[in-house]
């Protein structure tokens, strides 16, 4: 509106000073009086002017507030709407900003995490877990991840980390992405039990071609079952048909420390007939 009236603000004192000039030569006023009627002219375009600049200014930025506003609402819309658990934090590991899934997983409000140190807060812990992606991205620039049980949750998480950087160009947080792959990891030591298990047994049945009787193919079983399966010890024991119904150990591979010479094990049904 300023813009549009400013040129007839312009070409106005131009009119009024030529009126003024033929008053004047008309004798219809004074030279004092003439002036006096151009001075107030000018005043009162200035103040026109000054009075529609500064409304067209209050409309812009009350118009780039309500666009502002309404740009925030959207983004914490779809901040809150994300699944996964999002943080913002700052270098010092503090919670800036929290969406709805964070405070779900967590079980906290937004009012109770914002200020907290991300690590007691998820972890539980006085200080970074060995591995922090956050202390990476920090260090680094770079966004970094780790996957880890969570004992006091109960499952497992993927933890990863984005740089949230200012115009100078220094790294000043991290975006924080938090999702629970307790299905997809269960999954995993599944598939890799059966493939090790597998693997066992192919080594097994290779390894019975070429024993040269029962108790060295045992013994190679043994140490099979070890290597491949992750087991700490293994031993196999044959039942005695003596009076006290002993299990004999025959064979055994890994760490027993004594184990297999103190053993008691009975295959009658008492207390040392129950297993080991």
């Amino acid at each position: 509106m300023a813009r549009k009236l400013l040129p007839i603000l312009m070409v106005l004192p131009v009119i009024i000073g030529w009126f003024r000039i033929y008053g004047e030569q008309s004798n219809l006023y004074n030279s004092e009086l003439g002036v006096l009627i151009v001075v107030i002219t000018y005043v009162i375009c200035f103040l026109l002017l000054v009075w529609f600049t500064a409304k067209s200014a209050n409309r812009f930025d009350y118009n780039n507030k309500k666009r502002l506003k309404l740009a925030t609402e959207e983004w914490q819309t779809t901040f809150d709407s994300i699944s996964d658990a999002i943080s913002i934090q700052d270098k010092d590991y503090r919670l800036l900003r929290v969406n709805k899934s964070y405070e779900k997983f967590i079980g906290l409000t937004n009012e109770e995490l914002i200020g907290k140190k991300c690590f007691e807060i998820t972890h539980k812990t006085k200080c970074p877990i060995i591995g922090c992606p956050h202390a990476k991205t920090i260090e680094t620039g770079e966004n970094a991840n780790v996957e880890i049980y969570e004992p006091h949750l109960g499952i497992y998480i993927e933890e990863s980390t984005s740089p949230v950087i200012n115009i100078k160009g220094e790294v000043i947080g991290s975006i924080h992405i938090i999702k629970d792959i307790t299905i997809r990891k269960k999954v995993e030591i599944e598939l890799n039990k059966s493939n090790r298990t597998l693997k066992a047994r192919d080594r097994s049945s290779h390894q019975l071609i070429h024993s040269k009787d029962e108790l060295e193919y045992i013994n190679d079983v043994c140490k099979i079952v070890i290597e491949d399966c992750g087991y700490s010890m293994m031993w196999v024991g044959y039942a005695q048909n003596d009076e006290e119904k002993t299990v004999k150990p025959i064979a055994s591979y890994g760490f027993e420390d004594g184990y297999i010479e103190n053993l008691k094990i009975t295959w009658s049904d008492t207390e040392y007939g129950r297993g080991p």
